[in-house]
């Protein structure tokens, strides 16, 4: 038996086929473009989430050799916080919101009025900020009135693939827990908050433990065997702190990927009195994290990579990976250069 990991991220996606010991048995990676239609925005289309997944879900199983029907089941990892609205069917009404897109501050700033930091903070884990997926909903409904009436959901990264692989508009509690929406400490969404932002909580899809038996893929566009079963994942930090050990109290993880992210596990909901630190549900049903970070570090190199360093990236020979050229090149400035 083999099992299979879907990892969505900001700048591409992957998808691996593992074996039970967690031996890599293929794998295979594609790039996806964001757009910047203004200073202060970032899409993506999610379209090309679906067609860009479908590649290396297909590659993945080839390269593994392993029979699609020896899969008995997949689950999915993804950037959290971007927001897409979709109709009945999944299908794509605008453009996704990425995480970080910063158009809302004005809504940003008529949550700080409506309803107040504190209350957000002591709900939701989560400070008010453009970051999160609330302030994108209320958005589309202040901005894009039209499209918000027409929306049936409005999905995370991970909801819509799942969708795609299965037909369900289901998410799980970690990445509800980064919308702004959800109680993280009774697990639920917050309906107080939901009435006095007026964002209609039916738009949202039902939320689940991670780790959760969803269905079977109903989708034939993939090389997947039909009878695969779908499991809720969670978002790419908690995945990655679960994927290290962080299962038990006084243990932390520091990743770095387009941000960099510290967390550490919580038994429990914490808040911290300067809210400093943020508290989202950890891929671990029951247990909770407290989380730091910042938003730009390898989307700053990636950024360089496309727009400055042309001269290195025309030197790639034999495979070579740029970033490789890029850091070679920098290890020869001095330190505080």
């Amino acid at each position: 038996m083999f099992i299979a990991a879907l990892d969505l991220g900001t700048t591409g996606c992957r998808t691996f086929i593992f074996d039970l010991a967690g031996n890599i048995m293929g794998s295979d990676y594609e790039e996806w473009k964001s757009f910047y239609p203004t200073p202060s925005s970032v899409e993506q289309d999610a379209n090309a989430w679906w067609s860009s997944i479908k590649k290396t879900i297909d590659a993945a199983i080839k390269k593994s050799g392993v029979a699609p029907n020896e899969i008995v089941s997949l689950s999915v990892t993804n950037q959290r916080e971007t927001i897409v609205p979709v109709d009945k069917e999944g299908n794509p009404l605008h453009n996704a919101l990425v995480w970080q897109d910063r158009r809302t501050t004005e809504q940003v700033e008529f949550i700080e009025e409506k309803i107040g930091l504190d209350k957000i903070y002591q709900t939701t884990g989560l400070t008010i900020d453009p970051y999160f997926s609330a302030t994108k909903i209320l958005w589309f409904k202040q901005e894009k009135p039209a499209i918000y009436e027409k929306t049936h959901k409005f999905l995370l990264v991970s909801d819509f693939i799942i969708n795609k692989l299965t037909g369900k508009f289901v998410t799980d509690f970690s990445n509800a827990s980064r919308t702004m929406l959800f109680d993280i400490k009774n697990l639920r969404y917050s309906e107080d908050i939901a009435s006095e932002l007026e964002i209609d909580l039916d738009k949202m899809p039902e939320a689940v433990e991670s780790g959760v038996d969803i269905g079977e893929i109903n989708c034939a566009e993939t090389y997947f065997d039909l009878k695969t079963l779908v499991i809720t994942g969670a978002g790419d930090q908690q995945s990655a702190a679960l994927g290290v050990g962080v299962t038990a109290p006084g243990e932390i993880k520091c990743t770095t990927g387009t941000g960099s992210f510290i967390l550490a596990y919580l038994e429990e909901p914490k808040f911290d009195p300067q809210k400093r630190v943020l508290c989202s549900c950890h891929a671990v049903p029951g247990t909770w994290v407290q989380e730091a970070s910042i938003f730009t570090s390898g989307a700053v190199l990636r950024w360089f990579r496309d727009e400055i360093a042309h001269e290195e990236c025309s030197r790639v020979e034999n495979g070579q990976d740029p970033y490789d050229i890029i850091t070679a090149e920098a290890e020869k400035s001095p330190i505080g250069a």
